[in-house]
């Protein structure tokens, strides 16, 4: 399905990511009041585990949707190992054998072309979705169309605590 046949509005938006201590991290989420849509991308899905059997039944918080536009085979990875799949938004240019084995709900949006990031956009409720070939950047363009008023971006950095080369080191300590 054309996430442009849909109707989504979500005026309260939590995007998570699976950045450093997702996993430690992603408890303070069951916290979230009820109104709160759940975006996820990258691995975040495959590590979500709010709704797992041993997660007290008042901790539990679902994930909205799973946001993805990576076009290559590493992207198979990023699938669940269980069978929680929520709906998926994914760009028409996301990896297909993906599209094919995710289980769940799909919804397909057409990124900005190549040469006109925010240029020409087609008809429509929602148009071409600038995502600068990111998961992120697609999440936040995504809830923009549906009238997101407060969003908050969650474990969305690629910092880690061990130097790497090239890396530099934030005050918090971690590169």
């Amino acid at each position: 399905y054309s996430i442009e046949e849909e109707k989504f509005e979500f005026p309260f938006v939590v995007l998570i990511s699976d950045g450093y201590g997702f996993e430690i991290k992603q408890h303070i989420l069951s916290h979230l009041p009820k109104e709160v849509a759940v975006f996820a991308v990258n691995r975040a899905l495959d590590k979500w585990e709010l709704l797992k059997e041993s997660t007290r039944p008042d901790l539990r918080k679902s994930i909205n949707f799973y946001i993805t536009n990576n076009p290559y085979s590493e992207c198979v990875s990023y699938l669940p190992k269980g069978n929680y799949y929520p709906s998926c938004i994914a760009s028409t240019r996301t990896n297909p054998e993906f599209v094919n084995k995710y289980h769940g709900n799909k919804f397909l949006y057409r990124p900005t072309t190549e040469r006109n990031y925010s240029g020409n956009t087609n008809e429509g409720i929602f148009g071409n979705i600038d995502d600068y070939r990111n998961p992120v950047c697609a999440a936040i363009s995504l809830a923009s169309k549906m009238k997101v008023r407060r969003l908050l971006l969650f474990c969305c950095d690629d910092s880690f605590k061990d130097e790497r080369p090239g890396a530099e080191q934030l005050e918090n300590e971690l590169w």
